[in-house]
Protein backbone atom coordinates (compact mmCIF):
# COMPACT_ATOMS: atom_id res chain seq x y z
CA UNK A 1 0.00 0.00 0.00
CA UNK A 2 0.97 3.55 -0.62
CA UNK A 3 1.95 5.74 1.40
CA UNK A 4 -1.03 8.49 2.17
CA UNK A 5 0.44 11.61 1.57
CA UNK A 6 0.46 11.04 -2.36
CA UNK A 7 -2.86 11.56 -2.43
CA UNK A 8 -2.32 15.20 -1.30
CA UNK A 9 -1.69 16.96 -4.62
CA UNK A 10 -5.53 15.37 -5.82
CA UNK A 11 -6.96 18.38 -3.25
CA UNK A 12 -8.57 16.06 -1.64
CA UNK A 13 -7.97 17.35 1.88
CA UNK A 14 -5.80 18.10 4.42
CA UNK A 15 -3.98 15.07 6.44
CA UNK A 16 -5.10 14.98 10.27
CA UNK A 17 -2.61 14.11 12.69
CA UNK A 18 -3.39 10.96 14.94
CA UNK A 19 -1.15 10.63 18.04
CA UNK A 20 -1.05 6.55 17.50
CA UNK A 21 -0.98 3.85 15.29
CA UNK A 22 -4.14 3.53 12.45
CA UNK A 23 -5.11 -0.32 12.26
CA UNK A 24 -6.63 -0.07 9.05
CA UNK A 25 -9.04 -3.17 8.21
CA UNK A 26 -10.36 -4.70 4.88
CA UNK A 27 -13.14 -6.80 6.89
CA UNK A 28 -13.99 -10.11 4.62
CA UNK A 29 -15.86 -13.29 5.96
CA UNK A 30 -13.18 -15.37 6.26
CA UNK A 31 -9.88 -13.60 6.05
CA UNK A 32 -9.39 -9.69 6.91
CA UNK A 33 -6.45 -7.88 5.71
CA UNK A 34 -4.79 -5.45 7.66
CA UNK A 35 -2.00 -2.55 7.71
CA UNK A 36 -0.42 -0.42 10.24
CA UNK A 37 -0.02 3.71 9.67
CA UNK A 38 2.81 5.83 11.11
CA UNK A 39 0.94 8.23 13.26
CA UNK A 40 0.74 11.34 11.41
CA UNK A 41 2.13 10.68 7.84
CA UNK A 42 0.04 7.76 7.05
CA UNK A 43 3.20 5.36 5.64
CA UNK A 44 2.43 1.68 6.12
CA UNK A 45 4.89 0.23 8.96
CA UNK A 46 3.77 -3.61 7.10
CA UNK A 47 6.21 -4.29 4.32
CA UNK A 48 3.40 -6.15 2.71
CA UNK A 49 -0.71 -6.46 3.98
CA UNK A 50 -1.81 -8.91 6.88
CA UNK A 51 -3.92 -11.49 6.48
CA UNK A 52 -5.58 -12.87 9.69
CA UNK A 53 -8.35 -15.60 9.84
CA UNK A 54 -11.94 -14.11 10.93
CA UNK A 55 -12.01 -16.18 14.60
CA UNK A 56 -9.64 -15.70 17.54
CA UNK A 57 -6.93 -17.11 16.31
CA UNK A 58 -6.80 -14.38 13.85
CA UNK A 59 -7.65 -11.77 16.49
CA UNK A 60 -4.45 -12.91 18.74
CA UNK A 61 -2.26 -12.93 15.35
CA UNK A 62 -3.30 -9.31 14.84
CA UNK A 63 -2.80 -8.32 18.56
CA UNK A 64 0.66 -9.69 18.95
CA UNK A 65 1.81 -8.28 15.90
CA UNK A 66 -0.02 -4.51 16.62
CA UNK A 67 1.96 -5.34 20.13
CA UNK A 68 5.24 -5.92 18.63
CA UNK A 69 5.14 -2.80 16.34
CA UNK A 70 4.20 -0.36 19.03
CA UNK A 71 7.28 -1.28 21.21
CA UNK A 72 9.81 -1.26 17.98
CA UNK A 73 8.03 2.42 16.90
CA UNK A 74 7.73 2.91 21.15
CA UNK A 75 4.12 3.70 21.05
CA UNK A 76 1.18 3.14 23.13
CA UNK A 77 -0.30 -0.46 22.25
CA UNK A 78 -3.80 0.37 23.74
CA UNK A 79 -3.55 4.06 22.35
CA UNK A 80 -4.19 2.20 19.04
CA UNK A 81 -6.96 3.64 16.80
CA UNK A 82 -8.52 0.62 14.73
CA UNK A 83 -10.89 1.44 11.02
CA UNK A 84 -13.00 0.18 8.68
CA UNK A 85 -15.37 0.44 6.28
CA UNK A 86 -19.41 0.39 7.44
CA UNK A 87 -19.45 -2.51 9.79
CA UNK A 88 -20.67 -5.64 8.38
CA UNK A 89 -22.84 -8.70 10.03
CA UNK A 90 -19.14 -10.59 9.52
CA UNK A 91 -17.06 -7.74 11.32
CA UNK A 92 -20.15 -7.48 14.28
CA UNK A 93 -17.99 -9.87 16.69
CA UNK A 94 -14.54 -8.25 15.94
CA UNK A 95 -15.40 -5.00 16.96
CA UNK A 96 -17.39 -6.09 20.00
CA UNK A 97 -13.72 -8.34 20.86
CA UNK A 98 -12.15 -4.86 19.97
CA UNK A 99 -13.99 -2.37 22.06
CA UNK A 100 -14.23 -4.74 25.47
CA UNK A 101 -10.37 -4.81 25.28
CA UNK A 102 -10.47 -1.04 25.27
CA UNK A 103 -9.94 -0.31 21.75
CA UNK A 104 -10.95 2.53 19.98
CA UNK A 105 -12.94 1.46 17.19
CA UNK A 106 -13.90 3.59 13.77
CA UNK A 107 -15.53 3.20 10.42
CA UNK A 108 -15.87 4.95 7.65
CA UNK A 109 -18.43 5.19 4.85
CA UNK A 110 -17.65 2.81 1.82
CA UNK A 111 -18.65 5.56 -0.72
CA UNK A 112 -16.42 8.16 0.54
CA UNK A 113 -13.39 5.48 0.66
CA UNK A 114 -13.55 5.64 -3.68
CA UNK A 115 -12.44 9.17 -3.24
CA UNK A 116 -9.20 8.00 -1.75
CA UNK A 117 -8.41 4.90 -3.77
CA UNK A 118 -5.84 5.73 -7.18
CA UNK A 119 -7.86 3.40 -9.36
CA UNK A 120 -11.23 3.95 -9.21
CA UNK A 121 -12.49 0.75 -11.72
CA UNK A 122 -10.07 -2.53 -10.34
CA UNK A 123 -10.55 -3.56 -6.78
CA UNK A 124 -7.67 -5.13 -5.01
CA UNK A 125 -7.02 -5.40 -1.26
CA UNK A 126 -4.55 -2.80 -1.29
CA UNK A 127 -6.48 -0.25 -3.32
CA UNK A 128 -9.60 -0.94 -0.90
CA UNK A 129 -7.09 -0.48 2.20
CA UNK A 130 -5.81 2.52 0.47
CA UNK A 131 -9.36 4.10 0.06
CA UNK A 132 -10.11 3.29 4.13
CA UNK A 133 -6.84 4.54 5.15
CA UNK A 134 -7.04 7.99 3.16
CA UNK A 135 -10.72 8.46 4.25
CA UNK A 136 -9.67 7.74 7.81
CA UNK A 137 -6.66 10.12 7.60
CA UNK A 138 -8.94 13.04 6.07
CA UNK A 139 -11.48 13.24 9.31
CA UNK A 140 -14.11 10.84 7.77
CA UNK A 141 -13.82 8.59 10.50
CA UNK A 142 -17.08 7.79 12.52
CA UNK A 143 -16.57 6.50 16.31
CA UNK A 144 -18.48 2.89 16.57
CA UNK A 145 -19.03 3.56 20.10
CA UNK A 146 -20.92 7.05 18.97
CA UNK A 147 -23.93 4.83 18.32
CA UNK A 148 -24.57 3.29 21.69
CA UNK A 149 -26.47 -0.54 22.26
CA UNK A 150 -29.44 0.82 22.19
CA UNK A 151 -29.13 3.29 18.66
CA UNK A 152 -26.96 -0.18 17.19
CA UNK A 153 -30.26 -2.57 17.90
CA UNK A 154 -32.74 0.95 16.28
CA UNK A 155 -30.36 0.83 13.09
CA UNK A 156 -30.34 -2.94 12.90
CA UNK A 157 -33.92 -3.03 13.12
CA UNK A 158 -34.87 -0.19 10.53
CA UNK A 159 -32.13 -2.47 8.37
CA UNK A 160 -33.83 -5.83 8.69
CA UNK A 161 -37.08 -3.91 8.05
CA UNK A 162 -36.23 -2.42 5.09
CA UNK A 163 -34.79 -5.74 3.05
CA UNK A 164 -37.99 -7.14 4.24
CA UNK A 165 -40.35 -4.23 2.71
CA UNK A 166 -38.11 -4.92 -0.53
CA UNK A 167 -38.05 -8.50 -0.48
CA UNK A 168 -42.02 -8.18 0.15
CA UNK A 169 -42.46 -6.18 -2.44
CA UNK A 170 -40.49 -8.10 -5.40
CA UNK A 171 -42.55 -10.98 -4.51
CA UNK A 172 -45.74 -9.02 -4.62
CA UNK A 173 -44.82 -8.87 -8.50
CA UNK A 174 -44.55 -12.79 -8.82
CA UNK A 175 -47.82 -12.97 -7.26
CA UNK A 176 -49.41 -10.48 -9.85
CA UNK A 177 -47.47 -12.92 -12.56
CA UNK A 178 -49.52 -15.53 -10.83
CA UNK A 179 -52.42 -13.53 -11.01
CA UNK A 180 -52.77 -12.10 -14.44
CA UNK A 181 -53.20 -16.12 -16.06
CA UNK A 182 -55.09 -17.52 -13.22
CA UNK A 183 -57.64 -14.32 -12.48
CA UNK A 184 -56.99 -11.90 -15.01
CA UNK A 185 -58.01 -8.62 -13.04
CA UNK A 186 -58.31 -9.77 -9.50
CA UNK A 187 -56.26 -7.39 -7.83
CA UNK A 188 -57.02 -4.13 -10.13
CA UNK A 189 -59.51 -2.99 -7.40
CA UNK A 190 -61.31 -0.90 -9.75
CA UNK A 191 -62.18 -4.32 -11.78
CA UNK A 192 -63.09 -6.80 -9.13
CA UNK A 193 -63.78 -4.44 -6.15
CA UNK A 194 -61.27 -6.47 -3.80
CA UNK A 195 -58.35 -4.50 -2.26
CA UNK A 196 -55.20 -6.18 -3.32
CA UNK A 197 -52.77 -7.92 -0.70
CA UNK A 198 -55.47 -7.28 2.45
CA UNK A 199 -56.31 -10.15 4.59
CA UNK A 200 -59.80 -10.89 2.69
CA UNK A 201 -57.91 -10.63 -0.16
CA UNK A 202 -55.24 -13.35 0.68
CA UNK A 203 -58.10 -15.23 2.33
CA UNK A 204 -59.14 -16.07 -1.49
CA UNK A 205 -56.32 -16.20 -3.03
CA UNK A 206 -55.29 -19.02 -0.50
CA UNK A 207 -58.55 -21.38 -1.53
CA UNK A 208 -57.82 -24.00 -3.89
CA UNK A 209 -60.36 -23.73 -6.55
CA UNK A 210 -59.38 -19.69 -7.12
CA UNK A 211 -59.42 -19.40 -10.85
CA UNK A 212 -61.45 -17.66 -13.46
CA UNK A 213 -63.06 -21.01 -14.59
CA UNK A 214 -64.12 -21.36 -10.76
CA UNK A 215 -65.91 -18.27 -10.14
CA UNK A 216 -66.92 -18.16 -13.67
CA UNK A 217 -69.54 -21.42 -13.03
CA UNK A 218 -70.27 -20.83 -9.27
CA UNK A 219 -73.56 -19.82 -8.40
CA UNK A 220 -73.72 -16.52 -7.07
CA UNK A 221 -75.94 -17.85 -4.12
CA UNK A 222 -72.47 -19.59 -3.34
CA UNK A 223 -69.78 -17.31 -3.73
CA UNK A 224 -71.99 -14.40 -1.65
CA UNK A 225 -71.66 -17.12 1.49
CA UNK A 226 -68.32 -17.47 0.94
CA UNK A 227 -66.91 -14.12 0.66
CA UNK A 228 -69.52 -13.63 3.53
CA UNK A 229 -67.39 -16.08 5.75
CA UNK A 230 -64.20 -14.46 4.90
CA UNK A 231 -65.58 -10.89 6.23
CA UNK A 232 -66.56 -8.83 3.05
CA UNK A 233 -68.86 -5.88 3.84
CA UNK A 234 -71.01 -6.44 0.47
CA UNK A 235 -70.84 -10.03 -0.16
CA UNK A 236 -73.06 -9.62 -2.44
CA UNK A 237 -71.92 -7.05 -4.62
CA UNK A 238 -68.32 -8.07 -4.73
CA UNK A 239 -69.74 -11.69 -5.24
CA UNK A 240 -71.32 -9.97 -8.50
CA UNK A 241 -68.69 -8.08 -9.63
CA UNK A 242 -66.13 -11.54 -9.66
CA UNK A 243 -68.40 -13.46 -11.19
CA UNK A 244 -68.65 -10.59 -14.35
CA UNK A 245 -65.14 -10.10 -14.09
CA UNK A 246 -64.72 -13.89 -14.50
CA UNK A 247 -66.61 -14.43 -16.94
CA UNK A 248 -65.14 -11.55 -19.22
CA UNK A 249 -61.67 -12.95 -18.62
CA UNK A 250 -59.47 -14.36 -20.89
CA UNK A 251 -59.40 -18.34 -19.83
CA UNK A 252 -55.79 -20.18 -19.08
CA UNK A 253 -54.93 -23.62 -20.00
CA UNK A 254 -56.57 -26.25 -18.15
CA UNK A 255 -53.44 -28.25 -18.29
CA UNK A 256 -51.18 -26.10 -15.76
CA UNK A 257 -53.73 -24.43 -13.96
CA UNK A 258 -53.08 -27.01 -10.74
CA UNK A 259 -49.77 -26.45 -10.84
CA UNK A 260 -50.21 -22.21 -11.23
CA UNK A 261 -52.93 -22.48 -8.55
CA UNK A 262 -50.48 -24.65 -5.98
CA UNK A 263 -47.85 -22.54 -6.87
CA UNK A 264 -49.95 -19.24 -5.98
CA UNK A 265 -50.73 -21.17 -2.86
CA UNK A 266 -46.81 -21.44 -1.72
CA UNK A 267 -46.65 -17.78 -2.85
CA UNK A 268 -49.24 -16.34 -1.03
CA UNK A 269 -47.86 -18.23 2.50
CA UNK A 270 -44.51 -17.14 2.25
CA UNK A 271 -46.18 -13.08 1.68
CA UNK A 272 -48.07 -13.90 5.07
CA UNK A 273 -44.94 -15.06 6.54
CA UNK A 274 -43.10 -12.17 5.49
CA UNK A 275 -45.82 -9.59 6.30
CA UNK A 276 -45.72 -11.50 10.19
CA UNK A 277 -41.81 -10.61 10.37
CA UNK A 278 -42.48 -6.98 9.05
CA UNK A 279 -44.86 -6.81 11.60
CA UNK A 280 -42.74 -7.87 14.34
CA UNK A 281 -39.71 -6.37 13.34
CA UNK A 282 -41.86 -2.73 13.80
CA UNK A 283 -43.12 -3.76 16.74
CA UNK A 284 -39.50 -4.06 17.83
CA UNK A 285 -38.34 -0.86 16.20
CA UNK A 286 -41.43 1.14 17.99
CA UNK A 287 -40.20 -0.57 21.44
CA UNK A 288 -36.39 0.63 20.91
CA UNK A 289 -38.01 4.08 19.41
CA UNK A 290 -39.87 4.63 22.66
CA UNK A 291 -37.00 4.58 24.71
CA UNK A 292 -35.03 7.69 23.06
CA UNK A 293 -35.76 11.14 22.69
CA UNK A 294 -36.81 10.43 19.21
CA UNK A 295 -40.32 9.18 20.40
CA UNK A 296 -41.15 13.31 20.65
CA UNK A 297 -40.71 13.26 17.20
CA UNK A 298 -44.17 11.36 16.71
CA UNK A 299 -45.77 14.32 17.65
CA UNK A 300 -45.20 16.09 14.83
CA UNK A 301 -48.32 15.96 12.18
CA UNK A 302 -47.35 13.27 9.49
CA UNK A 303 -44.44 12.05 11.03
CA UNK A 304 -45.04 8.23 11.88
CA UNK A 305 -43.53 5.75 13.99
CA UNK A 306 -41.44 3.67 11.22
CA UNK A 307 -40.40 7.27 10.14
CA UNK A 308 -39.28 8.83 13.37
CA UNK A 309 -37.14 5.65 13.68
CA UNK A 310 -35.47 5.68 10.39
CA UNK A 311 -34.25 9.34 11.28
CA UNK A 312 -33.33 8.39 14.53
CA UNK A 313 -31.38 5.09 13.49
CA UNK A 314 -29.17 7.25 10.67
CA UNK A 315 -28.55 9.92 13.06
CA UNK A 316 -27.71 8.06 15.96
CA UNK A 317 -27.21 9.07 19.57
CA UNK A 318 -28.38 12.70 19.66
CA UNK A 319 -25.08 13.45 21.99
CA UNK A 320 -23.08 13.17 19.05
CA UNK A 321 -25.19 15.14 16.71
CA UNK A 322 -23.45 18.31 14.55
CA UNK A 323 -24.81 21.72 13.64
CA UNK A 324 -28.55 21.39 11.58
CA UNK A 325 -26.48 22.34 8.54
CA UNK A 326 -24.51 19.44 8.84
CA UNK A 327 -27.09 17.24 9.56
CA UNK A 328 -29.00 18.63 6.74
CA UNK A 329 -25.70 18.07 4.09
CA UNK A 330 -25.30 14.58 5.75
CA UNK A 331 -28.74 14.36 4.58
CA UNK A 332 -28.49 15.59 1.02
CA UNK A 333 -30.68 17.99 0.85
CA UNK A 334 -28.47 21.17 0.68
CA UNK A 335 -28.15 22.68 -2.80
CA UNK A 336 -24.35 22.74 -4.15
CA UNK A 337 -23.18 26.14 -5.42
CA UNK A 338 -19.90 26.75 -7.90
CA UNK A 339 -18.78 30.37 -8.11
CA UNK A 340 -16.60 31.01 -10.99
CA UNK A 341 -14.78 34.23 -12.22
CA UNK A 342 -11.30 35.64 -12.29
CA UNK A 343 -9.54 38.84 -12.10
CA UNK A 344 -10.94 40.30 -15.36
CA UNK A 345 -14.78 39.70 -14.62
CA UNK A 346 -17.33 39.55 -11.88
CA UNK A 347 -17.65 36.06 -9.86
CA UNK A 348 -20.68 34.73 -10.94
CA UNK A 349 -22.23 31.81 -8.45
CA UNK A 350 -24.26 28.57 -9.50
CA UNK A 351 -26.60 27.06 -7.54
CA UNK A 352 -26.49 23.25 -8.49
CA UNK A 353 -29.05 20.36 -7.99
CA UNK A 354 -28.46 18.32 -4.44
CA UNK A 355 -25.55 15.91 -4.09
CA UNK A 356 -26.52 12.24 -4.94
CA UNK A 357 -23.69 10.87 -3.35
CA UNK A 358 -25.53 10.81 0.27
CA UNK A 359 -27.28 8.96 3.17
CA UNK A 360 -30.41 8.30 0.87
CA UNK A 361 -32.56 6.00 3.31
CA UNK A 362 -32.36 9.35 5.79
CA UNK A 363 -33.05 11.36 2.70
CA UNK A 364 -36.12 9.61 1.96
CA UNK A 365 -37.35 9.15 5.03
CA UNK A 366 -37.30 13.02 6.01
CA UNK A 367 -39.18 13.83 1.96
CA UNK A 368 -41.81 11.52 3.20
CA UNK A 369 -41.62 13.39 6.93
CA UNK A 370 -42.45 16.35 5.17
CA UNK A 371 -44.87 15.28 2.76
CA UNK A 372 -47.08 14.08 5.60
CA UNK A 373 -46.50 17.40 7.22
CA UNK A 374 -47.84 19.25 4.62
CA UNK A 375 -51.04 17.07 4.02
CA UNK A 376 -51.78 16.92 7.77
CA UNK A 377 -53.10 19.26 10.12
CA UNK A 378 -52.44 19.66 14.17
CA UNK A 379 -54.83 19.77 16.61
CA UNK A 380 -54.12 23.77 16.97
CA UNK A 381 -56.55 24.59 14.25
CA UNK A 382 -59.16 23.25 16.04
CA UNK A 383 -57.97 24.50 19.64
CA UNK A 384 -56.66 27.82 18.85
CA UNK A 385 -57.12 28.76 14.88
CA UNK A 386 -53.32 28.79 14.33
CA UNK A 387 -51.75 26.33 12.00
CA UNK A 388 -48.80 24.26 13.16
CA UNK A 389 -45.36 25.98 12.46
CA UNK A 390 -43.65 23.67 9.78
CA UNK A 391 -46.99 23.62 7.88
CA UNK A 392 -47.49 27.16 7.82
CA UNK A 393 -43.65 28.23 6.86
CA UNK A 394 -44.23 24.81 4.04
CA UNK A 395 -47.07 27.31 2.38
CA UNK A 396 -45.47 30.21 2.88
CA UNK A 397 -42.25 29.34 0.76
CA UNK A 398 -44.51 27.99 -1.94
CA UNK A 399 -46.44 31.06 -1.90
CA UNK A 400 -43.14 32.82 -2.41
CA UNK A 401 -42.52 30.63 -5.15
CA UNK A 402 -39.73 28.41 -3.41
CA UNK A 403 -39.13 25.02 -3.52
CA UNK A 404 -41.00 23.99 -0.24
CA UNK A 405 -39.87 20.77 0.58
CA UNK A 406 -36.57 21.22 0.97
CA UNK A 407 -36.92 24.67 3.14
CA UNK A 408 -39.26 22.42 5.18
CA UNK A 409 -36.72 19.67 5.47
CA UNK A 410 -34.34 22.61 6.67
CA UNK A 411 -36.72 23.73 9.34
CA UNK A 412 -37.92 19.98 10.35
CA UNK A 413 -34.25 19.47 11.21
CA UNK A 414 -33.45 22.00 13.13
CA UNK A 415 -37.17 21.79 15.33
CA UNK A 416 -36.02 18.28 15.22
CA UNK A 417 -33.04 18.94 16.92
CA UNK A 418 -34.18 21.03 19.70
CA UNK A 419 -36.94 18.15 20.30
CA UNK A 420 -34.82 15.44 20.71
CA UNK A 421 -32.05 16.90 22.60
CA UNK A 422 -34.62 18.95 24.64
CA UNK A 423 -37.11 15.82 25.21
CA UNK A 424 -39.77 18.04 24.43
CA UNK A 425 -43.21 18.17 22.79
CA UNK A 426 -44.22 19.69 19.07
CA UNK A 427 -45.87 22.66 20.89
CA UNK A 428 -46.62 26.67 19.43
CA UNK A 429 -44.09 28.82 19.38
CA UNK A 430 -45.11 31.66 17.40
CA UNK A 431 -48.21 32.93 18.89
CA UNK A 432 -49.87 33.27 22.32
CA UNK A 433 -52.37 31.27 23.34
CA UNK A 434 -54.34 31.17 26.54
CA UNK A 435 -53.40 28.29 29.02
CA UNK A 436 -57.03 26.81 28.88
CA UNK A 437 -56.14 26.58 24.88
CA UNK A 438 -52.69 25.08 25.61
CA UNK A 439 -54.34 22.65 27.93
CA UNK A 440 -56.84 21.34 25.64
CA UNK A 441 -53.92 21.14 22.84
CA UNK A 442 -52.19 19.23 25.23
CA UNK A 443 -54.63 16.75 25.64
CA UNK A 444 -55.91 16.53 21.96
CA UNK A 445 -51.87 16.06 20.87
CA UNK A 446 -51.56 13.28 23.37
CA UNK A 447 -53.98 11.10 22.68
CA UNK A 448 -53.52 11.61 19.21
CA UNK A 449 -49.86 10.58 19.51
CA UNK A 450 -50.32 7.59 22.02
CA UNK A 451 -52.80 6.55 19.24
CA UNK A 452 -49.80 6.09 17.05
CA UNK A 453 -48.00 3.70 19.57
CA UNK A 454 -50.88 1.66 20.43
CA UNK A 455 -50.86 0.34 16.78
CA UNK A 456 -47.63 -1.18 17.97
CA UNK A 457 -48.47 -2.20 20.88
CA UNK A 458 -46.40 0.29 23.16
CA UNK A 459 -47.65 1.72 25.96
CA UNK A 460 -46.67 3.75 28.81
CA UNK A 461 -44.29 2.33 31.66
CA UNK A 462 -41.55 3.86 33.67
CA UNK A 463 -38.62 2.71 31.34
CA UNK A 464 -40.05 4.38 28.09
CA UNK A 465 -40.85 8.23 27.36
CA UNK A 466 -44.37 7.65 26.87
CA UNK A 467 -44.55 6.85 30.83
CA UNK A 468 -41.98 9.73 31.28
CA UNK A 469 -44.21 12.32 28.75
CA UNK A 470 -47.50 11.59 30.63
CA UNK A 471 -45.36 12.85 33.92
CA UNK A 472 -44.42 16.15 32.19
CA UNK A 473 -47.91 16.36 31.15
CA UNK A 474 -49.25 16.19 34.29
CA UNK A 475 -46.53 18.65 35.75
CA UNK A 476 -47.32 21.42 32.94
CA UNK A 477 -50.98 20.81 33.08
CA UNK A 478 -50.34 21.62 36.80
CA UNK A 479 -48.32 24.87 36.26
CA UNK A 480 -50.91 26.44 32.82
CA UNK A 481 -53.83 25.64 35.46
CA UNK A 482 -52.43 28.06 38.50
CA UNK A 483 -51.69 30.24 35.62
Amino acid sequence: MRSITKNQAKGKGQIIQLNSILVVIDCAKAEHVVQFLEPGRGVPLLKKALSISNNNDGQEKLLSLLSKTCKKHKLNYKDSTFVMEDPASYSRNLINQLQKKGFQVNYVNAKKCTDYRTNTRASSDELDLEGIAGAAMRGHMIDVQNNSQLYKQLTRSVRERAHLVKDQSAHKNIIHTYIDELFPGFLDHKLSGVEAFTEHCLALMLRSDFSVYSYAKKPLERLTTILHKIGFNTPAARAQQLKDLAKNALKPSLDYIDDMQDRLQLAVKLFQLRQECIIKEEQRMAKLLSQTGGFYLTSIPGVSIVLAAYIMAEYGNPLFWRSSDQMASYAGVVPRQKQSGGSDKAPVVLTLPIKQACNSPLRSSLFSAVLGIQKYEHPSIAVSGYKHDLKEHAENVENRGGKSRIACIKKFIRIMKVMVTNEDLYMPRKHEIAPQQLIAWIEIETQRMFKKWEAYNVYPSDDNKLGEWLRKKDKIIKVLTNT
